[in-house]
């Protein structure tokens, strides 16, 4: 593809008097062939189009128009209208070639301006670098100076006293540090009164702070929780999944934000959980999973995780412990008549 740029198409053109003439005698055909052609005048490099007989069944062809229209409107152009002129066999346009000169004008304009923009920044650069190299000259001459004249003893004085200063800072902050991390590793390890002086140890630093983690204590289950509890174990207990012993506060504060929620039905998650076998076959649905968030129960409650054949097994596997229950049911029965 050839390289695009654009040319100027003021928004007014179709007002002007040679395309509004072109427009009243050819109608759109004329003004839609103007700017076609106009298009390959700027695309080609000596901004000219052959002008024969080739030329214009092409275009013929290409924009589904008679031969005789086309050639019409392109000598109503040159001859009437004035939008092109023809030379040597090719169509021109002054337009077009004031068009590729600016545009040629305004690209060696950006080049001279990128490449003065690059030596002033180059030039920049190099007296920054330069006038840093004459401040530390003069900085080491004045030195030198004061040193011959007697003051340089106050010099050198003050400029050792403020690196020490800074790297007597520096090794506070590291004993500091390396103190705070000790003591905390400390009180971690040491059972408070042990040792000879572990209870005056133990008053005068700080306890670190230790990480939240669900606290397993033995509290009563709350009872509108317990329905909640006892139906899951009663799932758990029929299709061999974990059960739950305890309400952890961890268990406590989800289930107490999922009982909040309209959409959490527990008969109805579970009911749902039968329907699947990646549920049942796996060893990842667990409670805590069921209670952690809105995102896991709803997407159960949608049926994403939902098997079509388990319904249809579930069903077939009802039917057969019923026919097994009827038929130990009329065994028992005729046994006891016999009897």
């Amino acid at each position: 593809m050839k390289d695009r740029y654009y040319f100027p198409h003021y928004y007014n053109s179709r007002y002007s008097d040679e395309l509004i003439q072109l427009a009243e005698d050819h109608k759109l055909a004329g003004y839609g062939l103007y700017w076609i052609i106009m298009e390959a005048l700027h695309e080609d490099e000596d901004s000219g189009m052959d002008y024969n007989d080739r030329q214009v069944s092409k275009l013929a062809r290409r924009y589904g128009m008679p031969e005789e229209t086309v050639r019409q409107i392109i000598e109503d152009c040159i001859h009437v209208y004035d939008l092109f002129y023809e030379k040597n066999g090719r169509i021109l346009s002054t337009t077009v070639i004031e068009n590729k000169e600016r545009r040629k004008k305004e690209n060696k304009t950006n080049v001279t301006n990128g490449r003065k923009g690059g030596l002033a920044k180059a030039a920049n650069r190099k007296a920054k670098m330069k006038s840093e190299e004459e401040n530390e000259e003069e900085i080491e001459d004045e030195i030198e100076d004061e040193s011959l004249d007697g003051g340089g003893s106050v010099a050198l004085s003050s400029k050792e006293r403020k690196e020490r200063e800074e790297s007597k800072e520096t090794v506070l902050k590291t004993n500091v540090f390396v103190e705070n991390e000790v003591s905390t590793v400390g009180d971690s390890l040491q059972q408070p009164g042990s040792g000879d002086n572990g209870t005056e140890h133990g008053a005068n630093t700080q306890t670190p702070q230790k990480p939240k983690v669900c606290k397993h204590y033995k509290r009563p289950i709350p009872p509108l929780m317990k329905p909640y509890m006892d139906d899951w174990n009663r799932w758990a207990m029929e299709y061999g999944m974990p059960r739950i012993t305890t309400i952890t506060d961890c268990r406590r504060n989800k289930l107490k934000t999922r009982m909040k929620e309209p959409e959490f039905d527990m008969q109805h998650l579970l009911d749902m959980a039968t329907r699947s076998t990646a549920i049942l076959e796996g060893n990842w649905f667990t409670f805590d999973w069921l209670i952690k968030s809105v995102h896991n129960y709803q997407r159960l409650s949608e049926g994403a995780y939902t098997d079509k054949q388990v319904p249809e097994r579930r069903e077939t596997e009802r039917r057969a412990q019923e026919a097994d229950r009827h038929e130990s049911l009329l065994a028992a029965s005729r046994a006891f008549i016999n009897s």
